[in-house]
């Protein structure tokens, strides 16, 4: 088997396009991959490809090999992918227009000009710091919102943007989170003391119970100590309690 050269063209075919129902599927082979191009109208255009050329009943136009015009032209675009998988780039223009718009890339990505897919991509990389996994995510998201719309409330993204409006709450969440993942030298939470952002391997102010009062109520001395001695199921009881106010929070806004 050749080796692949183009390395973009070969990563789009290897993820695929996103499915009517917000999945990606991959394209396992160049004929798939020809398939999928003839069967988008838009690609059609940008290959020039009639609708006489998609003929799957005449014979008569190659009749030596026994071949519709529709397996010809599958042949012919099949033999085109193959040669432009196995060259640094794609030097037909008309097969640069059609991949585009398969894959909803840029020429420039294509190419090997631009890291991101399309402009959109670069522009919101460019503004949120997410990397082209995470905005993929979040579009597939969107798309599984909108297609099962009819069927029940599209409520991931109505979830995500409620926990995101606050700056504060979200930035406390995500450092609990972080403290979790990628250690506790790296990741931040906010002291319910002073209200200050501190690092996980601060010093952290925290209640100590002592004896009951006179009034029989639970009384606490206020200490400083070292997070990192704090166990992680004390970030995760963070977490659970933060999502639990959200919820409620939720719940309010809708009734």
């Amino acid at each position: 088997m050749k080796h692949i050269e183009n390395k973009r063209l070969g990563y789009l075919k290897e993820h695929g396009i996103i499915n009517s129902n917000g999945t990606y599927e991959s394209i396992k082979t160049d004929k798939d991959f020809a398939m999928k191009l003839l069967h988008n109208k838009k690609c059609r255009e940008a290959l020039s490809i009639k609708d006489e050329d998609l003929d799957k009943s005449d014979i008569t136009i190659d009749k030596k090999r026994g071949l519709t015009a529709y397996e010809r032209t599958l042949e012919k675009v099949t033999r085109n992918i193959n040669s432009d998988l196995h060259r640094p780039y794609s030097t037909n223009l008309k097969y640069v227009k059609a991949y585009c718009i398969l894959f909803d890339c840029s020429a420039d990505y294509l190419l090997g000009i631009e890291k991101e897919k399309n402009h959109d991509l670069h522009f919101i990389h460019k503004y949120t710091g997410l990397n082209e996994d995470a905005i993929n995510t979040l579009s597939v998201l969107k798309e599984f919102n909108k297609n099962y719309g009819q069927y029940r409330k599209p409520v991931e993204l109505e979830a995500l943007n409620f926990i995101m409006k606050d700056f504060e709450k979200f930035r406390e969440f995500v450092g609990y989170i972080s403290a979790l993942f990628i250690g506790a030298d790296k990741a931040f939470y906010l002291d319910k003391e002073d209200k200050e952002w501190r690092y996980i391997n601060d010093p952290i102010h925290i209640g100590f119970p002592t004896s009951k009062n006179s009034k029989e109520k639970q009384t606490f001395n206020t200490g400083m100590i070292n997070i990192k001695s704090l166990a992680e199921t004390d970030c995760i009881r963070h977490i659970e309690l933060m999502l639990e106010n959200w919820k409620q929070e939720f719940k309010n806004i809708e009734e």
